[in-house]
């Protein structure tokens, strides 16, 4: 018993010196797994260090934003302010304009009906005139066709009285200047 007893121990003394061989060998592995984590640059240790960055260059441009934003808020305040001040002299105006768009209308209009008031009378006239001149002209049309026709005859009759033509053409002329 002795021998098993021996045995038994000797059994337990190599399993515990694969286990601790085991443990040992998982130990080894994690420090190098834990090494390679932290490493800057790789692993998470990398990450952690672009992460850094990456937050503090956003919490600068966040300042910056704020910045500008405070700024452009100051700019447009003053600019609203500076719209407020001139809506008075805006409305001034607007109504100047409307009183003289009216005014002015008022003095066309006016215009317009003095204009057709003067010119009426003219118009009426010049028309008068006009039917009268057309009367006179169509009279001395027909007068000038009379006299036409006399000529010929005139002519005619002296061809056969054996009147020569400068003489008829004297006798015409006489007659017209004694009407």
């Amino acid at each position: 018993m002795n021998i098993l007893s021996s045995l038994t121990a000797h059994i337990f003394d190599i399993i515990l010196i694969l286990v601790s061989g085991s443990a040992c060998l998982y130990c080894w592995l994690l420090n190098r797994r834990l090494k390679a984590l932290q490493d800057t640059r790789k692993g998470i240790g990398a990450s952690i260090v672009g992460l850094s960055t990456a937050l503090s260059k956003t919490t600068i441009a966040a300042q910056e934003a704020r910045h500008s934003t405070a700024q452009s808020v100051e700019h447009l305040h003053k600019l609203l302010e500076d719209a407020d001040a001139c809506i008075p002299k805006i409305e001034m105006m607007l109504e100047n304009l409307e009183i003289s768009a009216r005014r002015t209308r008022n003095e066309i209009d006016a215009s317009q009906q003095q204009a057709t008031a003067s010119i009426s009378p003219l118009l009426s006239e010049a028309k008068e005139r006009a039917t009268t001149l057309s009367v006179i002209v169509a009279e001395i049309d027909a007068y000038s066709r009379r006299i036409r026709s006399l000529q010929a005859a005139a002519n005619a009759t002296a061809v056969q009285s054996g009147t020569s033509q400068a003489e008829v053409h004297v006798l015409s002329e006489h007659k017209q200047v004694a009407r």
